[in-house]
């Protein structure tokens, strides 16, 4: 009896779309089609995420921003990844240092797993603008790895940024902690997932 009168008041209050969810969308096949026809047409408004991963690579440099990052959040395919990578190195001059370029990619949507197709993007630019890096500096930094003897900013390009920079200064060196964090949706608070370790700006150790 419950579950009829929660029916009722959702067909009342909503319409018949949320009445079709509450009797059980998974199997009714008039939700099904109502699905799929609405998908077909949200594909087709131009702007929407669907509808911009489909267009070409020339198409892709004239859309907005915005637009560009609502697809890119949706979608990272190669090509709208390929896209955001050719606006962030228009906006980084020769100057332009790897916090700039890790600060203009997070502009399209940066998530903090190492494996995204953003921070790939950041290591492939790091290493194409410093093709004087030892190979096994640029293969770790491909990889995603931080190997002994980096400087602080190669391990950026491979890592990201840290979350927080702890720092000890002795009349002799300095001395970093570096921490990555991750949030936490259950606990509500970042919870440390590395340390990584610097003695004069050199890695020396670090801690996953």
């Amino acid at each position: 009896m419950p579950n009829k009168v929660l029916q009722s008041a959702n067909k009342t209050q909503y319409g018949t779309s949320s009445a079709l969810y509450a009797q059980g969308c998974g199997t009714n096949p008039t939700f099904k089609i109502l699905s799929v026809l609405g998908l077909l047409i949200f594909a087709g408004c131009p702007g929407s995420p669907v509808a911009t991963s489909m267009m070409s690579p020339e198409q892709l440099q004239s859309v907005p921003a915005d637009q560009l990052r609502w697809a890119y959040f949706n979608n990272r395919s190669d090509k709208l990844t390929n896209e955001v990578r050719r606006r962030a190195e228009s906006r980084c001059d020769s100057a332009c240092s790897i916090y700039e370029f890790h600060d203009i990619l997070a502009d399209y949507g940066y998530i903090s797993d190492v494996e995204t197709a953003i921070n790939r993007s950041r290591r492939k630019w790091f290493v194409d603008k410093n093709p004087e890096l030892p190979l096994e500096v640029k293969e770790a930094i491909l990889q995603g790895r931080i190997t002994f003897g980096m400087d602080k900013i190669q391990v950026v390009a491979s890592w990201g940024k840290p979350n927080d920079v702890n720092k000890t200064v002795t009349p002799y060196s300095t001395h970093e902690q570096w921490v990555y964090s991750d949030y936490s949706y259950i606990l509500r608070c970042f919870e440390p997932y590395a340390y990584v370790y610097f003695e004069n700006g050199i890695l020396t150790s670090w801690q996953d």
